[in-house]
C-alpha cells in the first residue's frame, strides 16, 4: 500500500511539475518512506506470531545479525555524513545560522515525533535486518498478559511517540540549568532535591540502575589549559587564544620551559556542558562559566561549591555509546578547572549492553543502532567537540539544545530496549524469579537493574575480536576489561563466563522469545546458583535460599522430565500469552473453565491432571493469569466450592500479584476465616509474650536473690575464718551471736533482716573477701580495731542474748563500702 501511494505521487508530480519532482525525489531521498506508529506496533504483532508459529530457527540467540554493506563509511552507505549532506540539499539558506543548525533545522522539520523514517535508497530489510525496529518488537512483547509490568504501558507509549527527534522536545523536557561559579549553592541544592525526586520516580516506573550523560568540549590550546590549571586565586579569568600562532611569542613559565615546543603547539580537549537525565521530562545542564568579550573568549576559573560534587557523586552509573573518552575526560581533565574529582569509576558503556544482548552486525556506529532500534535518524550533526558548546545552556541556539535533549532520550529509550531485551531472554518468567527472591516484582527488577550493571560496569569491545565473531558465544568474548596500562586485556573476564553460563538455549525477541513455561522456570531454577556467584551487596541475602524439593515442586508443578522437552516446537496460541504449557508435557494441564466451575465437578478435573490439586490448580493459574480473578469470583458467590479450594487460595493469589504486580479478587468467606485465624495466633503471642515477661521477670529477681545470699555467705565464711584463727580468747560456743546473718526471703522479695527494700543493693558487684588462713593474732586485733573506728559494728566475742538483740543490723554492702579492703590497713 505504502509502495503503491509513493508510485501514485511520483506519477503525478511528473506529469504536472517536472521541477517540483525533481524537488520531490530529493526530498524523498533524504526523508525516506515513513511507517506510522499502528503500522509499526501491527508489523511488530505480525512478526513476533510468525516466528512462534514456526519451528524455532537456527542461531535463535541472535538479536541482530550481520547485514554488510548497509552502514559504514562511505557515499553509498547510510552515516552520518550522508544523511547531512541530504538534509543540507533540502535546508532552506540562513545566513544567520551556522551550516549546522540549518542541517538540524532541516531534519528536524521533516521528523516525524512518532513514526519510523528510514531511506529509500536501501530496502526495508537491509536498513532494519529484524524487518521491525527493536523497539517496536518489544512494544508488541510487553502486550503479552504473562510477562514483566515494567516499563509500563504509559512510559512505553511515550516513548514511541517521542522517538523522533522534533522541536517538540524542547517544549516537553524541563531543563534546570547549572552554571558553575554563578549559580548560588542554594539553588544547587534545591536541584539536588529535584534530581533525587526525578530519579526516584523513574526507577519506581522503571529500574535500569544508570543514568543517561552527555558531554559535550571544545579544544583550547596547551598554554590556556596550563593557564588555567595554575590559577590559584578563588576567581580567575583566563583568555582563551584562537591558536597556536597566538601563543607561540608569549613566555612559558619555568615548570614549562622543558615541554616548551609541545605547551605552544598542542591541544586539548576541555568539558564545557554535563548533561544527564532521561530527556523524556527532565534533565540538568551544568556548564563551565566562558564568556565572550569583544570577540574573545575568557575562561573564569571558580571552585565549584560542596553541593555541586555532593550533586554528583550521589548519582548512579553513566551510560551511553562510547562513553569512555568522555568520562576519562571529566576524571583527568575537571580537577583543573576547579571541580573536585568527581566518582565516575562507574559507568556502563551502551555499546557492551548491545553486545551482551545479541548484537552481531558489524557495524555498531549511532546511526545503524538508532535506525535499527528506533528506525529513525541521529540527531548528531553538531560534533561534540566543537567550538559552538561554548555558551551556556540558555544562550545555546535551540538547534544545539535540541541535539542535546535528543541525544539523552536516545540513550533513555535504547538502554531501555536491550536491556528488555536480555531480561526477558534470561528471566522471561516473573513469578519464579519473584518466588526464588521472596519478592515482588519492584525488588526482583531491581536486583535485576544492579546485575545488568556489576555485570557490564568497566567492560568494553575490543573491535578486531569482534570483527572476527561468528556466533553469540565468540561476540561476548570480545568483552574485555581494561588492564593497568588502560589498554583492553585479551582475556575473558569471569562476569562474561557466568553470561555465557546463564544464556545457554535462550531465544531472542527478534525471534519470537521464549515459548514454554516449565522449560524456562527449570532455566531459570537452575540459573539461581549462577546469579548468586556474582554477588551484590543489597541482594546477598536474597540468595541464600537453597534449591529444595519444595522449590523444585512449584517450579514443575510436579511435572517430571521437563529439561527433555524440545523448546524449538511451534507455538499456537491466541497472541495473548508469552509463556504456554509444551504440548508433549508427560502430565495433562488442567482445562477449566472458571465461568462455568462447580463443585461437584473439580475433583474430576483435579483427578484428569493426575496430581495433586496444589500442583494443578497453581499450573492452571499461571498459564492463565487473567482467569484468575474470574474464577476466585465463582469462589466467593460459592461457599461450598471456596470450602474446597481454601488450600490453594493464597498461593494462587501470590502467583497473580507476582505476575501482575496487583492484589487479586478476594473471598470473603476465606479472607474471615484467615483474620478470624490470625486474630486467634495474636492473642495467642501475646499472652505468650505476657509469660515470657513475667517469667523473666521471675528470674530476674531469683538472679538477685542468688548475689545477694553469695555476698553475705562469703562475709560468714570470711568471719567464722577468723573466729578459727582467733582460737583461744573467746568464747567459741556462741560465735554466731556476732557472726552475720544468713539471707531471708520473703515474700515481698528476699532482703536482708533489717533492711528495707529501698536500700537493698540487688545490683552491687559481690566483693570477695580476702583469705585469711595464716592471720596472727595482732593482725586481727588490728582489723577488729578498725571495723570498730569506722562504724561497721563492734565485734564482741561473746555477747549477751540481750546485747544482741539490741545490736542494730546493717547490711553487709554498707559495711564493706566503709570498711574497704584489708590490704589498707596498715601493718603492726
Amino acid at each position: 500500500m505504502i509502495l503503491s501511494q509513493i508510485l501514485y505521487t511520483d506519477h503525478i508530480l511528473f506529469s504536472i511539475y517536472p521541477v517540483l519532482y525533481l524537488t520531490y525525489r530529493i526530498m524523498y531521498n533524504f526523508i525516506g518512506f515513513r511507517i506510522t506508529n499502528d503500522n509499526l506496533i501491527q508489523d511488530a504483532r505480525v512478526l513476533l506470531r510468525r516466528q512462534r508459529s514456526t519451528p524455532a530457527p537456527i542461531n535463535t540467540d541472535i538479536l541482530v545479525p550481520d547485514r554488510p554493506g548497509i552502514y559504514g563509511p562511505g557515499a553509498s552507505q547510510i552515516n552520518r555524513q550522508t544523511i547531512c549532506r541530504a538534509a543540507r540539499d533540502v535546508a532552506v539558506k540562513d545566513h544567520q545560522k551556522s551550516n549546522a543548525e540549518v542541517i538540524i533545522n532541516a531534519i528536524a522539520s521533516q521528523a516525524s515525533a512518532s513514526e519510523a523514517v528510514l531511506p529509500t535508497n536501501r530496502t526495508r530489510k537491509e536498513v532494519i535486518p529484524c524487518g521491525v525496529p527493536l523497539f517496536d518488537i518489544m512494544r508488541a512483547h510487553l502486550e503479552k498478559e504473562d510477562t514483566w509490568t515494567s516499563p509500563p504501558p504509559p512510559l512505553v507509549r511515550d516513548m514511541a511517540e517521542r522517538r523522533g527527534p522534533t522541536f517538540q522536545t524542547l517544549e516537553d523536557v524541563r531543563v534546570r540549568q547549572i552554571i558553575i561559579g554563578i549559580t548560588p549553592p542554594e539553588e544547587i541544592a534545591d536541584i539536588h532535591e529535584w534530581v533525587k525526586d526525578k530519579i526516584r520516580l523513574d526507577h519506581g516506573a522503571q529500574p535500569l540502575g544508570v543514568l543517561p550523560l552527555c558531554t559535550t568540549s571544545m579544544r583550547i590550546t596547551l598554554y590556556d589549559f596550563l593557564s588555567i590549571a595554575d590559577a590559584k586565586e578563588p576567581v580567575a579569568k583566563i583568555a582563551l587564544h584562537g591558536s597556536t600562532e597566538e601563543v607561540s611569542s608569549i613566555p612559558l613559565q619555568p615548570c614549562h620551559q622543558d615541554h616548551a615546543e609541545t605547551v605552544r603547539s598542542a591541544w586539548i580537549r576541555i568539558p564545557v556542558k554535563i548533561l544527564f537525565g532521561n530527556g523524556l521530562d527532565w534533565a540538568v545542564a551544568v556548564s563551565f562559566n566562558i564568556t565572550d568579550e569583544d570577540g574573545s573568549q575568557f575562561f573564569v576559573k571558580t571552585l565549584a561549591p560542596p553541593q555541586f560534587t555532593a550533586l554528583l557523586n550521589c548519582l548512579p552509573p553513566f551510560v551511553n555509546l562510547g562513553i569512555k573518552e568522555d568520562i576519562n575526560m571529566l576524571d583527568t581533565v575537571t580537577p583543573s578547572l576547579g571541580l573536585e574529582k568527581l566518582k565516575v569509576n562507574r559507568f556502563v558503556d551502551l555499546d557492551t549492553i548491545i553486545v551482551m544482548a545479541g548484537w552481531l552486525h558489524k557495524t555498531r556506529s549511532r546511526t545503524a543502532v538508532s535506525y535499527i532500534t528506533l528506525g529513525v535518524p541521529p540527531l548528531r550533526v553538531v560534533p561534540m567537540c566543537s567550538q559552538l558548546w561554548a555558551p551556556s545552556y540558555d544562550s545555546l541556539p535551540r538547534e544545539l539544545k535540541l541535539q542535546l535533549l535528543t541525544d539523552l532520550k536516545w540513550t533513555f529509550i535504547v538502554m531501555t530496549v536491550f536491556n528488555v531485551a536480555l531480561r526477558e531472554e534470561i528471566v522471561p518468567d516473573p513469578d519464579i524469579v519473584c518466588f526464588l527472591l521472596n519478592s515482588r516484582q519492584l525488588h526482583a527488577l531491581n536486583w535485576w537493574a544492579q546485575w545488568m550493571v556489576h555485570t557490564s560496569a568497566g567492560l568494553f569491545v575490543k573491535d578486531t575480536l569482534f570483527g572476527l565473531a561468528n556466533s553469540r558465544e565468540e561476540a561476548l568474548r570480545s568483552l574485555c576489561a581494561v588492564g593497568v596500562d588502560g589498554n583492553l586485556l585479551n582475556d575473558t573476564p569471569h562476569r562474561v563466563l557466568v553470561v555465557l553460563a546463564v544464556l545457554q538455549n535462550c531465544t531472542t525477541l527478534s525471534k519470537g522469545g521464549a515459548r514454554f513455561l516449565h522449560i524456562e522456570r527449570e532455566r531459570i531454577v537452575a540459573n539461581h546458583q549462577l546469579f548468586a556467584r556474582q554477588p551484590i551487596s543489597q541482594f546477598i541475602d536474597d540468595f541464600d535460599r537453597q534449591i529444595s524439593d519444595e522449590v523444585l515442586l512449584y517450579a514443575r508443578f510436579d511435572q517430571y522430565a521437563v529439561s527433555r522437552l524440545d523448546r524449538g516446537v511451534r507455538v499456537v496460541d491466541d497472541g495473548s500469552r508469552f509463556l504456554i504449557d509444551h504440548p508433549c508435557l508427560r502430565l495433562p494441564v488442567l482445562q477449566l473453565d472458571p465461568s462455568r466451575i462447580m463443585v461437584q465437578s473439580l475433583p474430576e478435573i483435579v483427578r484428569r491432571a493426575k496430581r495433586s490439586m496444589t500442583e494443578g490448580m497453581l499450573e492452571w493459574a499461571r498459564l492463565n493469569v487473567r482467569k484468575v480473578n474470574i474464577f476466585l469470583r465463582a469462589c466467593d458467590q460459592s461457599g461450598p466450592l471456596a470450602k474446597r479450594c481454601k488450600a490453594i487460595y493464597e498461593p494462587m493469589r501470590m502467583v497473580f500479584a507476582r505476575i501482575t504486580d496487583h492484589q487479586a479478587e478476594r473471598v470473603r468467606s476465606l479472607e474471615e476465616k484467615i483474620d478470624r485465624r490470625m486474630q486467634e495466633e495474636l492473642n495467642a503471642e501475646v499472652a505468650h509474650g505476657i509469660a515470657l515477661e513475667n517469667r523473666i521477670a521471675a528470674l530476674k529477681q531469683e538472679l538477685c536473690d542468688a548475689e545477694n545470699e553469695r555476698v553475705l555467705s562469703a562475709e560468714r565464711e570470711y568471719y567464722i575464718r577468723n573466729v578459727q584463727d582467733i582460737g583461744e580468747g573467746m568464747d567459741r560456743s556462741d560465735w554466731r551471736g556476732a557472726a552475720p546473718r544468713r539471707y531471708k526471703f520473703s515474700s515481698a522479695g528476699p532482703r536482708h533482716r533489717g533492711e528495707s527494700p529501698e536500700t537493698r543493693a540487688c545490683s552491687q558487684a559481690p566483693i570477695a573477701a580476702p583469705e585469711v588462713s595464716t592471720a596472727s593474732r595482732s593482725e586481727l586485733n588490728v582489723w577488729m580495731d578498725a571495723r570498730e573506728a569506722v562504724g561497721f559494728g563492734q565485734v564482741n566475742p561473746a555477747p549477751n542474748k540481750r546485747e544482741r538483740a539490741s545490736t542494730a543490723e546493717v547490711s553487709f554492702a554498707s559495711d564493706v563500702g566503709s570498711l574497704g579492703s584489708c590490704d589498707d590497713l596498715p601493718n603492726e
